[in-house]
């Protein structure tokens, strides 16, 4: 709803962040209110936008600050559409996602993928969105392979998300019997 009484970007084409005190406001107060709304409520919502609506702790990050991808982060989100196509992009929580990629459509796969130089360094099933099977992941490996993507560089990540980023050669089952077994001391 605001983006129509913005009046300038937070960023510099150089990717520097405009100085707001030097620069003037970043948006522009509408003439009308909508019903129910009160001029508290206006600036209640800009101060939220520009990140100051929140006392002590970090502020909130702003739209415009989610849209900026993390630095020195390389991974990327991907989704296989129901035609075939290959979909990537960087993931902006809450603005652009797996489903973006697609409309909200079907599709044959989706997860993470880190791609650097033309190789792939990384490569997980995970979405929120859409919820592939471990055959589907076990499939769009090997399709890759056959086809020759050279993932002999790539960490193929688990099924099941795992903070120590171990190889995902095993099937969830076997996952879940390994974890078993070592919590009774086999």
């Amino acid at each position: 709803m605001w983006e129509a009484y913005k009046v300038r970007s937070r960023w510099r084409a150089d990717g520097g962040r405009i100085d707001p005190k030097a620069a003037g406001p970043a948006y522009a107060l509408p003439s009308t209110l909508l019903d129910g709304l009160s001029w508290d409520d206006v600036l209640a919502a800009l101060d939220h936008e520009e990140g100051r609506a929140i006392e002590g702790g970090e502020p909130v990050a702003t739209a415009d600050e989610r849209l900026r991808p993390k630095p020195g982060k390389l991974g990327g989100i991907f989704v296989i559409d129901q035609y075939g196509s290959m979909h990537a992009g960087q993931k902006v929580p809450g603005v652009f996602q797996h489903s973006s990629m697609t409309g909200g459509h079907c599709c044959r796969f989706a997860g993470s993928i880190t791609v650097q130089d033309g190789r792939v360094l990384a490569l997980t099933p995970h979405s929120g969105h859409y919820v592939p099977t471990q055959a589907e992941y076990d499939n769009l490996v090997a399709n890759w392979r056959r086809d020759g993507l050279d993932l002999s560089e790539a960490e193929i990540g688990g099924f099941v998300k795992d903070k120590t980023h171990k190889k995902a050669s095993m099937g969830v089952a076997r996952q879940a019997a390994a974890a078993a077994m070592e919590a009774v001391g086999r």
